[in-house]
């Protein structure tokens, strides 16, 4: 437990040692604030209904793929991969802390987020209820879409690549629910693993455990296949 929170701590500072993470929080908080308070001023109603609308949208287009394609893409073209994993550490470690890592780096931009409905809340009357559990549904699909990032950024020594790869599912899982209707039976089953369809329940305030679930699984489900990638570098 010790070595995953070493190699968390050191995933997490290198966020901040280039301007990545600076960019991504900024020009996140940036669109999200500029829609957000467009909507308020527009329908002149108190409401952080765009907030959980929109903000799941840049998380899976753009947060999560920037933040995790270089995680294990950039070690494997220099090499450091190769060290990382002779060192007495073990991989479910490695995947580990740069999975907390990616969390922490999440987690700081929800936090700034606030910032949003506390505005909003003094200019009207905001129901606190959505607001914790669209929060918790937030962390949880970033929880999952971080876990598949961090798969596909394990495949390949192409920080593009890996963004690209994670983008394309991810976007895929999310809009799933939008063309489930067009494919008839099939399109039931495939509704199930739609990310907005777990999603929205947060946003209105209900907590499902069958949603935590889904994400849970999704979770641990591909933080063991990306152990199993970096296992099989040494099976090479």
């Amino acid at each position: 437990m010790n070595s995953t929170f070493i190699v968390a701590k050191r995933e997490f500072r290198s966020n901040f040692d280039s301007p990545v993470g600076y960019v991504v929080i900024m020009l996140s908080l940036m669109i999200v604030g500029v829609i957000v308070f467009r909507d308020f001023w527009t329908v002149n109603r108190a409401s952080v209904g765009p907030l959980f609308n929109y903000l799941p949208w840049a998380l899976v287009l753009l947060i999560v793929p920037a933040v995790t394609m270089r995680l294990f893409a950039e070690e494997k073209r220099t090499g450091t991969i190769e060290l990382l994993i002779t060192m007495p550490v073990r991989d479910r470690d490695v995947v580990m802390g740069k999975y907390l890592a990616s969390m922490g780096l999440i987690a700081v931009l929800l936090i700034l987020t606030v910032t949003y409905p506390v505005t909003i809340g003094r200019l009207g009357h905001l129901e606190k209820g959505p607001i914790v559990t669209g929060y918790l549904g937030l962390l949880l699909m970033s929880s999952a879409a971080i876990s598949i990032g961090l798969f596909f950024s394990s495949l390949t020594e192409n920080q593009i690549v890996a963004f690209t790869t994670t983008f394309v599912s991810l976007f895929a899982l999310w809009v799933l629910d939008f063309i489930a209707g067009a494919l008839g039976k099939l399109g039931d089953y495939l509704a199930f693993f739609s990310f907005q369809r777990h999603m929205n329940p947060f946003a209105r305030g209900l907590v499902d455990v069958r949603h935590v679930l889904f994400f849970a699984s999704i979770t641990v489900f591909f933080l063991m296949l990306t152990t199993r990638s970096l296992e099989s570098r040494k099976w090479k």
